[in-house]
């Protein structure tokens, strides 16, 4: 759903709120992962999740 640039922010975010919790020791040595998940083959409130589900969910903000 986000392309690599678009994987950047969430990246950014993720660092600075465990920065801000854990500590700036901390922050400087945090990893992010992004992993992709094929369309279909996660669930949330036991119903799949997919692609379409996802966009949607994204263009409500």
């Amino acid at each position: 759903m986000l392309s690599s640039e678009g994987k950047a922010a969430p990246i950014e975010t993720i660092t600075a709120a465990f920065g801000k919790a854990a500590g700036e020791t901390l922050r400087q040595n945090t990893s992010v992962r992004v992993h992709e998940i094929k369309s279909g083959d996660w669930g949330h409130a036991g119903q799949p999740r997919t692609t379409r589900v996802g966009l949607d969910m994204k263009a409500k903000g």
